[in-house]
């Protein structure tokens, strides 16, 4: 069977576009009840007494909870440590105490305000560097702040070092940023008629909150129902529980809807931002540049509870070498305990701060030996065979066909460069390289045929606006069967009505609903294409669905209408259905080398390259960025649109991160930039002048739909690494604090004394 490939913009466009889309937000049942948080003030503190009482005389107020009136069970994603609401102490600042339901918000928050627990204070340590000093004051009573740590030891590092020609050392930080999505976290609560706890939210991953909420609160998951409607992005942030069980223990308690909504201070001091770091990178280098050891030792700030941080530091881990080739390998990534909220996912977790300190420490080779820089690349890419950092063999990476197109834009755009009048503007011209993966997990997926020839798909997958839900399953059901797209409809992102789903996260959308749903709809085709043949009088295997016909491999004109196929089907065997499930296999690595590594291996490693030319300002330390180019590794493409918009968003979202958005967080453990007036966003006055699109699709995947590969995260992990060699390149300076602010870039020129001459 042979089919043709379509085309069709993504389903969800005009809702969103015109505001008819209905959030989470969007959703009021008759007698809802507002939910609000009273959280702690103080970073660490114990709770010496807490009257409920005042908010209870509130008027308004419908129902107020804490610590003893809710399960006393933990909860976390990969460590059950963290309570509901604190008890007896607090480890972060906004950590929550206390609930409170109210008829209107307004009452809900004066109920709020007037609990006033009584605290008694404690030594915090609420900085990175402070607590990983060894008299720093402990972050959790009686626990090192300093945790165990992923690990990889492969080949013989001592001998490496003792052998090499340099030895060359680079260090970098790293800050804490936020996903800044636009839709504030929220859920809503509802006990339905039945008993069910009906929980409508923004969630990339459904099937896991609905996990804990059944464990959370003793409920069979037959009794957890979750569902996502529209969803305003989430970039990670959103694959925790986000405020779920809060409106869950407030509807239990109150017996009426109840929906709990995170403002924007609360998001920028309670919830899970991407971590801030210090990474320490030390290489044994041959006199001709091969890099024979490396040595990685990394500390990542987990914040007061474990949350995602033991996944990213096994992604740290595996990102210690970047997409080189070296044998000998000693990389520790430590998490570290302190008193500020938990860190957590954000799109390509440990993949920016590990990149930068990667493709900075390349350059620090290439100086030191004399080198160029690119040429020092190409000698240590992994190549055919080449083994990752826990001994992986990877059979087919593309990295150098990246790094040619790119380098091929950028010295295009250095030849077109015009010579400035202006003393202190300096053109710079940066690239970097890096390494990522699809994540593993489950899919599964359902694909039916109506009776009216139209095709609906369940899938437990959320679209979170990547479009690899409204637009990649869509596409690649459609070009199966060989029908529009607009004949093709979407039940997702619901427990209860779709086959589970791991998330939507890790670049794996497309890639696992993608492999669940092929093999559902071919079972699907199967059943099609014997309706069609015994019609035709011809074999199955030379069924061809296109055009919205099923016809005969070689004669168009043999065929029949994809509707009357389907009414045959239906009526000799009944209602046309397939159903479809996919798992990740497992990586083989070599036995030994890696501890503590949730993720050990790199599923379908991915390779990309980026390229930025700038003009920086000597005297200022402004940055303009005027052209960026991206190669990324996706393999044959399902939907150009969709890839391209991943793309430029990726490079936009790393722009932000590399020079303008850093959460400020002051001795007390408070966020002091904790709106989006103050916390820095890019804006279209920030947008590259033009982006360039640099796919790869010749080196498709083992195991991916199609040989497709998952791109929702690699775009933003290089931005800062690229503009932080552009401005290398302009300056002469090395920066090695993210992000790349002005006032930076400045105090490094002032301290090189720079000769500004134009350029």
């Amino acid at each position: 069977m042979t089919r043709q490939v379509s085309g069709g913009p993504r389903s969800d466009a005009r809702g969103k576009a015109t505001g008819g889309a209905r959030y989470s937000q969007d959703h009021y049942p008759r007698g809802m009840l507002h939910g609000v948080v009273v959280r702690s003030p103080h970073p660490k503190a114990t709770i010496a007494r807490m009257d409920l009482s005042p908010a209870c005389a509130v008027s308004g107020v419908v129902t107020v909870l804490g610590p003893d009136d809710v399960p006393g069970g933990l909860f976390g994603d990969v460590v059950h440590d963290e309570p509901l609401l604190a008890r007896g102490a607090v480890r972060y600042a906004g950590e929550p105490v206390a609930l409170v339901a109210g008829e209107t918000i307004a009452a809900a928050q004066a109920g709020a305000a007037a609990i006033a627990p009584e605290y008694e204070p404690q030594a915090a340590v609420v900085d990175l560097a402070e607590a990983i000093r060894p008299d720093a004051p402990d972050a959790v009573t009686g626990e090192a702040n300093i945790g165990e740590p992923s690990i990889v030891e492969r080949g013989d590092v001592e001998s490496a070092f003792a052998s090499a020609h340099t030895i060359v050392e680079t260090v970098i930080t790293s800050q804490r940023v936020h996903q800044g999505y636009i839709e504030l976290r929220c859920a809503l609560a509802e006990i339905a008629d039945d008993g069910r706890l009906i929980v409508t939210m923004t969630s990339q991953a459904p099937f896991l909150v609905r996990k804990t909420l059944s464990r959370l609160l003793d409920l069979p998951m037959t009794k957890v129902v979750v569902r996502v409607p529209a969803f305003g992005g989430g970039f990670g942030g959103k694959l925790h529980d986000g405020m779920a069980p809060y409106a869950a223990v407030l509807a239990l308690a109150s017996g009426r809807p109840v929906q709990v909504v995170s403002s924007r201070e609360e998001e920028m001091q309670a919830s899970n931002p991407r971590e801030n770091s210090i990474v320490k990178l030390t290489s044994a280098v041959t006199a001709d540049g091969h890099i024979v050891g490396r040595r990685c030792d990394a500390y990542f700030d987990s914040g007061a509870y474990t949350c995602d941080t033991p996944y990213i530091t096994s992604m740290g881990a595996m990102q210690a070498c970047g997409p080189y080739a070296v044998d000998a390998v000693d990389a520790a990534i430590y998490p570290v305990r302190t008193n500020t909220q938990a860190t957590g996912s954000f799109r390509a977790p440990s993949g920016p701060q590990m990149a930068f300190a990667n493709e900075t420490h390349m350059d620090d080779i290439a100086e030191r030996l004399g080198l160029d820089r690119l040429e020092l690349r190409r000698r240590n890419f992994m190549r055919p065979g080449s083994s990752g950092p826990t001994g992986q063999v990877v059979e087919a990476p593309s990295i150098e066909t990246c790094l040619a197109k790119v380098e091929r834009r950028v010295e295009a755009w250095r030849a077109e460069a015009p010579v400035h009048d202006a003393p202190t503007r300096r053109r710079g011209y940066g690239i970097a390289c890096t390494w990522w993966f699809v994540a593993p997990s489950f899919s599964g997926a359902n694909v039916k045929v109506n009776e009216d020839a139209t095709v609906t798909v369940f899938t437990g997958a959320t679209e979170i606006g990547t479009g690899a839900v409204v637009m990649g399953v869509v596409q690649l059901v459609a070009d199966e069967l060989g029908i529009s797209p607009d004949r093709v409809s979407l039940v997702c992102a619901d427990t209860d009505a779709a086959p589970a789903d791991m998330g939507s996260d890790g670049s794996r959308t497309l890639y696992g609903v993608g492999n669940a749903v092929l093999t559902a709809t071919s079972e699907v085709t199967t059943i099609l294409a014997e309706a069609a043949a015994d019609e035709l009088e011809a074999s199955a295997r030379d069924m061809v669905f296109a055009d919205g016909r099923v016809h005969v491999a070689g004669s168009p004109d043999r065929g029949l209408a994809f509707g009357d196929v389907v009414t045959k089907a239906s009526a000799d065997g009944g209602p046309v259905v397939g159903a479809g499930r996919f798992q990740s296999a497992v990586v083989p690595i070599e036995d030994g080398c890696a501890r503590s590594m949730l993720i050990p291996a790199f599923n379908e490693p991915t390779f990309h390259c980026h390229g930025v030319e700038i003009e920086v300002d000597a005297e200022l330390g402004s940055v303009d960025v005027l052209r960026y180019a991206a190669a990324h590794d996706t393999g044959p493409i399902v939907s150009a649109a969709g890839v391209k918009g991943q793309i430029e968003g990726g490079i936009v979202q790393g722009i932000g991160h590399a020079l303008y958005e850093e959460m400020l967080v002051d001795e007390d453990g408070l966020t002091r930039n904790g709106n989006l007036v103050d916390y820095r966003l890019p804006t279209i006055a920030d947008l590259p002048g033009e982006i360039v699109i640099l796919p790869v699709e010749d080196f498709p995947s083992v195991n991916g739909p199609r040989g497709l590969k998952g791109i929702g995260e690699a775009p933003v992990i290089l931005p800062a690494a690229t503009l932080a060699s552009a401005i290398r390149d302009a300056l002469g300076v090395r920066p090695t604090e993210l992000p790349l602010t002005a006032e930076r870039i400045a105090a490094l020129v002032d301290a090189r004394s720079l000769d500004t001459k134009p350029v």
